[in-house]
């Protein structure tokens, strides 16, 4: 019941993407592509034989190691004949719509194990399912929307503390749930970990007497038991993931970049139904970007809480998730105080451990997730207070408060989608005039995502010396996008980007012609991107106007330009992209003239 009213108010949220789930996605183009292409890839390398953990039919020959890019296997394996059957962006756009309803029930389990009423517990996953963070983060992040975890863990924990449930049953659901955590999100297993240390470390502080030495040893039995059966599920992927090939050595993300601006806590961002423009003048100057604009709690919930922990502090059920709250907060503003997008000379906590290994990996504004959860803890009691004491003025007049509270929260609708950007030709039998298995360049290049959707609607029929996706470079460091700076490759980027296409040399054209055949391209697509204008400027070449579309962007006419200019041929137009088959005799028939 609790969880298709959650469903329906997802469904609700996403209905202008959900009308018409073939042919548009929810949020933005890039990482929402990403997600898609490792939805169709995991389950095509099973069927296949292939390794799900690495492929290179992305930044082909090397390839990538899927477990640095939040591959997402376990949803990716659940969602499999959903996949096969309807497609990645449908598969996609199910596993967004359903992550907030999860996220919701489960926390919903958790918070009920202290609240009589179903009705405040309710009303507190509620909070925590389509919070200000699950709004940020749904524009392309399933695997941090698909936050079971956290309240999963503090539901086993009180039915073990509160005797429900045996050491052993605790241990084995902890290991179990860890491993697929780890298979939807390595960093929100972390995150976990780090606060139910804090957790654990204000329990024993405020709770000392109930936490006494005897009891913290079995609870710390049990998780030593549930983290050794983690760890052997685990071994495997851990294995592949630091020893693998393709692995990346440091930090992948500029941590002190993704932090929860202060002003973020009261200025509302472009996810919130209220956005006026005052608050837009001052969210984008937030660091970042807006997938992890995490941190509006708003002036009116802020208020009515510090009015609420200051009076009803001796209540245990009300101290310790404030507190936990307060230094979840802390820590999800980074390294240093960020005040509308200005790193201040102030430093925060996590300075301390922002270079440990593994931790360097961690944005520090998805914290903020856990705060949401106190939040929601705490506004479930509060309501369950109120309801326990039948004072129907009293009861009005809290739920007036709540609704005042709620509504700066109300999220943005309809909710950002994008149009499904396709070619029919990745989608027909068209797709066969590239040989199976062979290597295509497909223009937009590499940072665009966009090929690697269009690859896995082919059913990977091909390879790419491309992706937006994650690997190592010469050192080990992460790179994105391109293997390395070869000169067709940088070309391509600064066409995208609205560089000018410079003339080329001789001998620039030669060291590229060289460059495709080294990556054993044999086919090369230009597809849709950029704004398309028509008539086009002069000073695009006149080599191309004679084409079927002459509804080009400017740097669609530049790329096939230069491809034209480097492969001696002009392409054909089928199926909404500009082909040049058999590149490896075209590059033969140039380099010979």
């Amino acid at each position: 019941m609790v969880f298709g009213i959650y469903l329906i108010l997802s469904i609700a949220l996403f209905w202008d993407t959900i009308h018409s789930p073939y042919n548009n996605w929810v949020g933005d183009i890039g990482d929402p592509n990403t997600f898609m292409w490792n939805l169709y890839w995991i389950p095509y390398a099973l069927i296949h034989g292939h390794n799900p953990l690495f492929s290179n039919y992305l930044m082909y020959p090397k390839g990538i190691n899927l477990l640095w890019n939040t591959s997402i296997i376990f949803p990716a394996i659940i969602l499999t004949p959903i996949t096969f059957a309807f497609g990645p962006i449908f598969s996609f756009n199910f596993l967004t719509v359903l992550a907030l309803p999860i996220s919701a029930s489960v926390a919903y389990l958790a918070i009920r194990r202290y609240c009589k009423s179903r009705i405040s517990a309710f009303i507190g996953a509620l909070l925590y399912g389509f919070s200000p963070y699950m709004l940020a983060q749904s524009l392309g992040h399933p695997n941090l929307t698909l936050v079971w975890y956290p309240p999963f863990v503090l539901l086993i924990s009180d039915l073990f503390l509160k005797q429900k449930i045996k050491r052993k049953t605790f241990s084995i659901a902890l290991g179990v749930g860890s491993l697929i955590q780890l298979l939807t999100s390595e960093e929100i297993l972390i995150t976990t970990a780090i606060s139910a240390i804090v957790l654990l470390v204000i329990l024993k502080i405020f709770l000392s007497n109930y936490f006494n030495k005897e009891r913290l040893q079995e609870i710390f039995i049990a998780i030593f038991a549930g983290a050794v059966i983690a760890f052997i599920l685990s071994l495997y992927f851990l294995y592949f993931q630091f020893f693998g090939p393709q692995r990346i050595k440091g930090p992948i993300q500029a941590s002190a970049l993704y932090v929860t601006d202060l002003l973020n806590l009261v200025v509302p961002t472009q996810f919130q139904f209220i956005f006026p423009s005052w608050a837009h003048y001052i969210a984008f100057h937030f660091s970042g970007n807006g997938s992890e604009w995490t941190g509006y709690i708003g002036a009116p919930l802020l208020f009515v809480a510090i009015i609420v922990i200051s009076r009803q502090w001796s209540d245990p059920k009300i101290k310790i998730p404030a507190i936990f709250a307060l230094i979840m907060c802390l820590l999800s503003m980074g390294p240093q105080l960020h005040i509308e997008g200005f790193a201040t000379s102030v430093y925060l906590p996590w300075e301390l451990v922002k270079n440990l290994p593994i931790i360097d990996n961690i944005l520090p504004d998805r914290l903020m997730n856990f705060v949401f959860l106190s939040l929601a803890f705490l506004i479930a009691v509060v309501i369950d207070k109120v309801l326990k004491s039948k004072n129907w003025k009293k009861i009005s007049f809290s739920f007036g408060v709540l609704i005042i509270c709620f509504i700066p929260l109300l999220p943005v609708y309809p909710y950002p989608n994008q149009p499904s950007v396709v070619p029919v030709f990745f989608r027909t039998n068209l797709v066969k005039m590239i040989p199976k298995k062979s290597v295509a360049l497909i223009a937009p290049y590499s940072s665009s995502y966009l090929p690697s959707l269009w690859q896995a609607e082919a059913n990977f029929r091909f390879k790419m010396p491309e992706g937006g996706v994650l690997a190592p470079n010469k050192s080990g460091t992460v790179v994105t996008g391109a293997q390395q700076p070869q000169q067709i490759y940088t070309a391509l980027e600064e066409i995208q980007t609205n560089y000018p296409l410079m003339k080329l040399s001789p001998s620039s054209i030669s060291r590229i012609q060289k460059r495709l055949q080294k990556d054993s391209v044999q086919t090369v697509i230009v597809g849709p991107f950029g704004s398309p204008e028509s008539p086009l400027p002069k000073n695009i070449s006149s080599s191309i106007l004679n084409t079927p579309s002459p509804r080009l962007s400017i740097q669609q006419a530049q790329t096939i330009e230069l491809f034209t200019v480097i492969l001696g041929k002009k392409p054909h137009y089928l199926g909404g992209i500009y082909i040049w088959s058999n590149v490896k005799n075209l590059l033969a028939q140039s380099m010979n003239r």
